[in-house]
């Protein structure tokens, strides 16, 4: 959220700063089933704590 990172001592314009650390909400929603097939393909190499960020992370984008 808006000051929880320091600035201090840049020259960036905060408009420019706000549009930088904007997240697609939308375009990540749309990416989800590519990602989670890709995911999948991995299989047990997969570790499960990138499974497990995996879906909070869809978990966080449903609602």
């Amino acid at each position: 959220k808006e000051g929880d990172l320091n600035t201090e001592g840049l020259d960036i314009d905060p408009a420019a700063l706000a549009d930088v650390l904007r997240v697609d909400e939308d375009g990540l929603r749309e990416q989800l089933p590519q990602v989670k097939e890709h995911l999948d393909r991995l299989g047990d190499s997969l570790p499960p704590e990138v499974r497990s960020q995996f879906e909070a992370l869809e978990h966080r984008l449903a609602r």
